[in-house]
């Protein structure tokens, strides 16, 4: 009788756990491409409609502050990225968002 080896049990439960950590790693970039523009949007209004009284906790307020220069990156990219895939000639321009990082 032939006993399986213990390494094969190893490699499967380690190949199934980095399979795991890069499926998540997909989904949050695809998280992040499709929320970042609305989210920073939205910060830009919370930051000109609330008060600046009310922003007082040093993440949120800084988060609020660098909203409309974030939702300025984002918007470049998202014209970049449009002007890219309608267009062949990529030696036209230079994004200046790349500038800005």
């Amino acid at each position: 009788m032939v006993q399986p080896e213990k390494t094969t049990d190893t490699r499967t439960l380690c190949t199934s756990a980095v399979s795991i950590v890069m499926q998540f790693g997909v989904m949050l970039q695809h998280l992040w491409a499709h929320a970042a523009l609305p989210m920073s949007g939205a910060l830009v209004v919370v930051k000109h409609t609330v008060h600046d009284d009310v922003i007082e906790w040093a993440p949120v307020a800084d988060a609020c502050v660098l909203a409309p220069f974030f939702f300025g990156l984002l918007c470049m990219q998202a014209l970049d990225r449009r002007q890219r895939s309608e267009s062949a000639d990529l030696s036209f321009g230079s994004p200046i968002y790349h500038l800005c990082l």
